[in-house]
């Protein structure tokens, strides 16, 4: 078996050399150069692994463990450090070692990712530090559910008081609410650092408003928060480092203090699901990473989803169940069906 490690910022500490070399002495299966265009490892092929950054030496360590012939290939949260697109192109590049002869097991906190990359899953509960127990696999829909839901029906246990939901509408407030709200409106403006441009484009917000900002890493998410002169909280990537039901836990905190202290909150974050639960408006961001990218005016949940999700060429649905975004198979009937009629974003299920 070969294990891709959870902690990929202590790889340099056991790694030497640079990308390329490193790869090229592990390449047995003869499809380095595919990888590195799928990962997005041209541009650091020169580098040293020791200078790598967080998102560089995810997507490396993956590519590592790809190039390699094993019977099982394990993989340790494979999305951290990764923009949206970058998870969905992993995620690509783990299912794509899938043979009759092989297996491939994955560990992963964003739901989305794993419900995009598995054919079974099983739930592991217990006491952390202390014990744990793994449940028989089950479909990927109905695997998330149980683990969602806390409560496994075939051994008809429950191993969570209350079950995990995706539901936006609970926080919602009245027109009447929303009118008494403070306004802030920002210019358009550009910012030039070195080779990078990135222009806004004038919008606005209000008190109590979560505005999640939807774009790769590199197209100037924090360069665009440090340009406002305004009393706002930047949170960046609060999903990093924590579990699925963490995540939800922090969401709703983040989403609860935001409400009552009457402030504004720019989050950036990829794990798409807690991206959905968390944003009141959303501002896409669109060009060429860490050369050339615009910052559109916060739009409402669904239309800028909608011009997120076209640009990835992806299409999401929502489970019925628990409300949670579900990603559709590439080329599926819903999939198909929901690009025609140009709904990449689907809330009515």
């Amino acid at each position: 078996a070969i294990i891709k490690p959870q902690y990929v910022d202590h790889i340099p500490k056991a790694v030497q050399g640079n990308v390329g070399q490193v790869l090229d002495q592990k390449d047995e299966r003869g499809v380095k150069a595919e990888l590195c265009v799928d990962l997005e490892l041209n541009q650091v092929i020169d580098r040293n692994v020791g200078d790598l950054s967080g998102g560089e030496l995810q997507r490396f360590a993956i590519a590592v463990v790809a190039v390699q012939n094993a019977e099982i290939f394990m993989f340790d949260e494979p999305s951290s450090y990764l923009d949206v697109k970058q998870r969905l192109k992993a995620a690509q590049v783990v299912r794509s070692l899938l043979r009759p002869n092989s297996y491939v097991i994955v560990v992963e906190h964003d739901l989305s990712v794993l419900d995009y990359l598995s054919d079974f899953i099983c739930c592991l509960y217990g006491k952390p530090g202390a014990y744990g127990v793994v449940t028989l696999p089950f479909s990927v829909r109905e695997g998330i559910n149980i683990f969602l839901a806390g409560f496994v029906p075939t051994e008809n246990l429950r191993f969570r008081d209350e079950s995990l939901t995706f539901k936006i509408a609970e926080t919602q407030e009245s027109a009447e609410e929303i009118e008494t709200y403070q306004r802030y409106k920002y210019p358009t403006m550009s910012k030039t650092q070195g080779n990078f441009k990135l222009t806004v484009v004038e919008g606005e917000f209000t008190d109590s408003q979560i505005v999640v900002m939807l774009g790769e890493n590199g197209t100037g998410k924090t360069t665009f928060i440090r340009m406002l002169p305004a009393d706002i909280y930047l949170i960046d990537e609060p999903s990093a480092y924590l579990d699925s039901e963490q995540r939800i836990v922090a969401s709703k905190v983040i989403k609860r203090f935001i409400l009552h202290a009457k402030k504004t909150a720019f989050i950036v974050e990829h794990d798409f699901i807690m991206a959905t639960y968390l944003a009141d408006k959303v501002i896409v961001y669109e060009g060429r990473p860490s050369i050339d990218c615009t910052a559109n005016a916060p739009q409402s949940l669904v239309s800028g989803m909608n011009k997120f999700l076209s640009h990835l060429d992806i299409t999401f649905r929502r489970d019925p169940t628990n409300y949670r975004p579900r990603i559709n198979k590439l080329d599926s009937t819903k999939d198909r069906e929901q690009k025609s009629a140009g709904s990449y974003y689907y809330l009515d299920d």
